[in-house]
């Protein structure tokens, strides 16, 4: 520090002290004169630190200082408030030292909310009239509350002192200037260091001050005469840091950050000029290797030309038909399309794509090329029917992209012809289409043979075998057994035809069950179910039955009882299950058959499918339904077959 401002500081110093000293010796003459005096002093710092932040309002930087000047005003207001409504004053003789004291908080609340809340401004615009505005509300209500609503809460009462509101008020404050010194550190960047040590002090200085009023038990006694005194030094400070800061040095104050932007102009100057000479630097590379680029770049020139070259004789050698379709009308083709529709090459190119295209699907390729145009996506390959310079009708399979073509959006076109292969593939349809014809006709010829060996058996053997077990049955209650002729009895006979007439009659329910003729699928059903439970004892058959005789048509119950007799068939032969779950269901559309066991199951994938799972599955497709087999290893078995009401079948 120089000697003179040395000297000055000193001088002030002195001059402060001496302040202190007469101020101590006022309070021994009159304790209302200290107080007076004091709480002028903070007034008139207060006003003066407004008068200064405000009018210095454009210039200072960050607002942090002009929102605390703002908020001075309005506590040395309170505080002049306060010095009037003190006891001995006579300003406000009724209202005691409650008023004065109320007015104390109030001020010092106003007042460390204020600071606190300031910090949050350091780097963000505010609208100075709007913040004079909110004090002005702010302090308006506290008036209205102390002096015409008796709202604020009573802060001394004669004859017992302070009361607790009091007390805790000044801990909460004290708290909040705690609290706002931590937070000035952490923006200390933006203070100058003798600013922030001053300021730091004045809350130092007016925590302790509020921890002093909270002992005194009267209005005159020495807490109270100790917390003015820390209150005027607070404020000295806050006056060294803002008002003699302002005056004596405001560059530091007001200009400090045009001197930080000053410093950050010039290294960014600094930085310029670095990426200048790195920039020159690289140009001068640049321009030597220069004429390296200029020979390379003709090189690729020149292997462009001889790629587009050898592209050229790639697409006109094509066996595929190659061409560009631009707004309808083709621009480009190769030799093999135009051979693929009879045109000599310069014959094709300009003509409209759509007169190659049969009149059925030209709706089609007109519909697909103004989506692609949109950017639609769309299966990239598909057939159409195409036209020949003769007339003749041909399939192509097509496959398109879209590109651009000489800066507009156009259609690249790859097609191969599959008029062959349509020929060969209708003929194979209409093959299948026979064999599918002549099997039906088979499994209804079929079904016929077994019908009619079923009705021959039980008309002619079967009726034989009963009129041979009866006439035997008479005539061994007519004989004498006692002179029975030596050789096999007649007993052994009767048991032997008796086989034979079970035999004949299973014969003719495999072939064909009359009951399925003369009762329906239904009884049918059940007699099955009884029948496969006897045989097969350890097999425990769950029913769900939900439709009735009528809605089943008659060309559907023999397939119905003969797909249930090739599942039942495969579950007792390979599932080794011990349950199984039939259902027969109709539904609004479909008439549906599930035949479902726990047993062992199988992979359809790897294990090869019998006869059996592919007469069932041709029954079901032949008779116009659909066949579904789920199975696996260790989840048993499914199969469902279903039908549309009004199947298309030739099967009777």
């Amino acid at each position: 520090m120089k000697p003179r401002l040395l000297l000055t500081s000193l001088s002030e110093a002195a001059i402060f002290l001496a302040a202190l000293i007469g101020l101590y010796f006022s309070s021994l003459y009159s304790y209302l004169l200290f107080h007076s005096l004091a709480e002028m002093v903070s007034v008139v710092i207060s006003g003066t630190i407004f008068v200064l932040a405000w009018n210095s309002r454009k210039i200072v930087a960050p607002p942090f200082f002009v929102v605390l000047g703002v908020s001075y005003l309005f506590v040395g207001f309170l505080d002049l408030l306060h010095a009037l409504a003190y006891t001995g004053m006579g300003v406000f003789p009724q209202a005691g030292a409650n008023l004065p004291t109320q007015l104390w908080i109030a001020a010092r609340f106003l007042n460390s909310l204020s600071l606190f809340i300031a910090l949050g401004f350091i780097k963000r615009k505010v609208h100075y009239p709007a913040v004079f505005l909110a004090y002005t509300i702010a302090v308006s209500l506290l008036l209205i509350a102390l002096f015409l609503g008796n709202l604020f809460p009573d802060c001394y009462l004669e004859g017992l002192g302070l009361t607790p509101f009091k007390k805790i008020s000044e801990y909460v404050i004290s708290a909040i200037f705690v609290l706002t010194g931590p937070l000035l550190l952490k923006r200390r960047e933006t203070f100058d260091p003798g600013i922030l040590r001053l300021l730091i002090s004045a809350l130092i200085l007016t925590v302790f001050s509020e921890l002093a009023f909270t002992f005194y038990l009267g209005v005159y006694d020495l807490s109270n005469l100790i917390g003015h005194y820390f209150k005027v030094i607070a404020y000295y400070l806050i006056y060294k840091a803002l008002i003699e800061t302002g005056f004596v040095r405001p560059y530091n104050l007001l200009f400090r950050d045009l001197k930080k932007s000053e410093e950050e102009l010039r290294r960014a100057n600094d930085q310029l000029e670095t990426r200048v000479q790195q920039r020159t630097a690289q140009l001068i590379d640049a321009n030597r290797a220069l004429p390296a680029e200029i020979l390379e770049r003709k090189r690729a020139e020149e292997g462009l030309a001889e790629a587009e070259k050898n592209y050229s004789r790639l697409v006109e050698n094509s066996l595929t038909g190659i061409y560009i379709n631009l707004n309808g009308k083709i621009v480009f083709a190769n030799q093999k399309f135009a051979e693929i529709y009879g045109y000599a090459k310069e014959e094709i190119e300009g003509i409209d794509i759509l007169k190659l295209v049969h009149p059925d699907d030209r709706k089609l390729i007109e519909e697909r090329r103004v989506r692609r145009l949109r950017g639609e996506e769309l299966p990239s390959e598909y057939e159409s029917r195409g036209l020949t310079r003769d007339g003749r009708t041909i399939w192509v399979s097509r496959r398109n992209a879209l590109i651009d073509y000489r800066g507009k959006p156009a259609i690249l076109g790859n097609i191969v012809e599959t008029t062959q292969r349509k020929q060969m593939e209708q003929s194979l349809q209409e093959s299948q289409k026979g064999l599918r014809l002549l099997s039906a006709q088979l499994l209804t010829a079929q079904e016929n043979e077994r019908k009619w060996i079923a009705q021959e058996l039980h008309d002619s053997i079967g009726q034989t075998l009963a009129a041979a077990k009866f006439s035997l049955e008479r005539k061994i209650s007519q004989m004498d057994v006692q002179k029975a002729p030596p050789g096999m009895l007649l007993e052994n006979v009767l048991s032997l035809i008796q086989n034979g007439i079970e035999e004949a009659r299973t014969i003719m329910m495999n072939l064909r069950p009359s009951i399925l003729d003369d009762l329906g699928i239904l009884a049918t059903i059940n007699w099955f179910c009884r029948e496969f439970q006897r045989i097969y004892s350890h097999l425990q058959i769950h029913r769900d039955i939900r439709v009735e005789e009528k809605d089943i048509p008659n060309h559907l119950k023999i397939i119905l009882f003969r797909i249930l007799q090739e599942g039942m068939n495969n579950v007792s032969k390979h599932s080794r299950a011990n349950a199984v779950f039939l259902s027969l269901d109709k539904t609004q559309q479909t008439i549906e058959l599930e035949i479902r066991d726990n047993g062992l199951g199988f992979s359809p994938e790897t294990s090869p499918r019998g006869l059996g799972l592919s007469s069932m599955k041709e029954r079901t497709e032949l008779s116009g339904g659909t066949f579904i087999l789920e199975a696996a290893i260790g989840q048993g078995t499914r199969l469902r077959a279903s039908w549309p009401l009004f199947p298309s079948s030739s099967i009777a």
